[in-house]
């Protein structure tokens, strides 16, 4: 009854996670679970505190859960801000790269190297944030190389978006966008080129009668729904304004 489903795929959607590198044991979880205290009624423990980042151990567990209900999905996708909320004299460079590089430890421990892992940018994936970073992004991607192809890694480091065959037939894509890009009044001119890379794109997918998932941190219309909160961190719509999204869904 009705027609087959074109495609019947497998994928985990890992994002927003924001390890906590800095988690205490014994930490106020009043302070992110970042500080040591002794007079604390409770304590958050190895795995945390629900006011907190997660702990290398709670993302650790969460991430072995996810591999026994299936270890071998069609692939994976790590839809940015791996990087947690920390303090100015912690942050920096080292501590977002640290971030990514713990986040692969733990997926790489739990899903054979035969999974693809499609990473995507997010506004806490650059130094500093709300940033166009290429340093990042290669740094990013040879994390994941052997996990994407090397023609999707040569263009997520030099503009942060891509196109990646995930099944050949019948043929489906991920087609992942920096919203950064997007999202950000600084970066409109950016934003402007891969909103025509993404009509270009889709017009080929359509062409090739190829089914397409699109892929992003940052939501189209995020800027709109809470417009105070966000444009005090910088946003104030981007190429996500209403008139490239009308272009989009034309």
């Amino acid at each position: 009854s009705g027609e087959p489903l074109r495609h019947l795929v497998e994928f985990w959607h890992i994002t927003d996670w924001h390890l906590n590198l800095f988690h205490e044991k014994r930490g106020d979880v009043k302070d992110m679970c970042r500080s040591s205290t002794s007079n604390a009624k409770q304590w958050p423990g190895p795995l945390g505190h629900f006011n907190c980042d997660p702990s290398a151990q709670l993302a650790k567990l969460a991430t072995e859960s996810v591999a026994r209900i299936s270890q071998n999905p069609t692939f994976i996708l790590l839809g940015g801000d791996s990087h947690g909320h920390v303090p100015s004299a912690r942050d920096g460079r080292d501590a977002v790269i640290d971030s990514h590089r713990q986040t692969a430890v733990l997926i790489s421990a739990s899903f054979s190297d035969s999974v693809p892992v499609l990473p995507l940018v997010g506004n806490h994936d650059t130094w500093p944030y709300y940033t166009d970073d290429a340093d990042m992004r290669r740094q990013i991607a040879r994390m994941w190389s052997g996990r994407f192809s090397r023609q999707a890694a040569k263009a997520f480091a030099a503009s942060g978006y891509y196109r990646e065959t995930v099944v050949s037939k019948p043929l489906l894509s991920v087609v992942a966008l920096d919203t950064n890009a997007l999202a950000l009044p600084h970066m409109v001119e950016e934003g402007r080129k891969q909103i025509n890379w993404l009509n270009s794109t889709l017009r080929k997918a359509q062409t090739r009668g190829e089914s397409v998932l699109l892929a992003g941190h940052i939501a189209p219309g995020a800027s709109h729904v809470d417009f105070g909160s966000m444009a005090s961190g910088g946003w104030s719509g981007g190429a996500w304004r209403a008139e490239a999204q009308a272009r989009l869904y034309a």
